[in-house]
């Protein structure tokens, strides 16, 4: 099986500016309508198919690279195209959206929503503070203290969060999901955005 290649921001942004790669996001579409890259095209991990990476590529010369928002869901991707066809010339960005933002390169920002690693945490400290305070009146306050440690264990042990593909199914997440536009908006650009 091919290896896994990861490129750095710095080979990105080269590769980019000499239009040698395509820049494809494998986040949810309110994560890239919040924060993108120029030029990225928005195809969530669920929708990574060999078929629609041969779309992007057709009569063109160029590296495919997808990126997420740290690096994680960008090598899952890799790991799909890979079993399903070992040809293309894929790439992971290491450090994602977040190494790219954080070395102060252009991004495009749009409506703001919380990136879903962040809904997460959110989620799971909710659960825990509301089975804490009412552990002593039901059972099912230790359930919802319970909740969240199995899922940190699964998350921990096998790369998988549980709850990050149901809050991506929730309205707030769906924002933008329907207008047609997988590439890359352009509602404003800074050169720097903190989350």
């Amino acid at each position: 099986m091919a290896k896994i290649k990861k490129i750095d921001i710095h080979k990105l942004k080269e590769w980019l500016e000499k239009d040698e790669a395509i820049l494809i996001d494998v986040r949810e579409p309110s994560e890239h309508k919040g924060m993108n890259i120029t030029g990225a095209i928005n195809l969530p991990l669920v929708s990574i198919k060999s078929d629609k990476i041969a779309e992007f590529t057709k009569d063109k010369n160029k590296k495919i690279v997808f990126h997420c928002q740290a690096g994680m869901r960008s090598e899952k991707a890799c790991n799909k195209i890979i079993k399903e066809n070992p040809d293309f010339d894929i790439y992971s960005l290491d450090g994602g959206i977040e190494a790219w933002n954080d070395a102060k390169f252009e991004v495009n920002i749009g409506s703001h929503i919380m990136p879903l690693n962040r809904q997460v945490q959110c989620f799971a400290a909710l659960f825990i503070l509301v089975g804490y305070f009412i552990q002593d009146i039901t059972v099912l306050g230790d359930i919802l203290i319970l909740i969240p440690g199995i899922g940190l264990a699964i998350a921990g042990l096998f790369g998988n969060c549980l709850m990050m593909p149901i809050l991506a199914k929730m309205p707030w997440n769906q924002a933008g999901k329907n207008d047609g536009d997988n590439n890359s908006s352009t509602d404003s650009k800074k050169p720097s955005c903190r989350s």
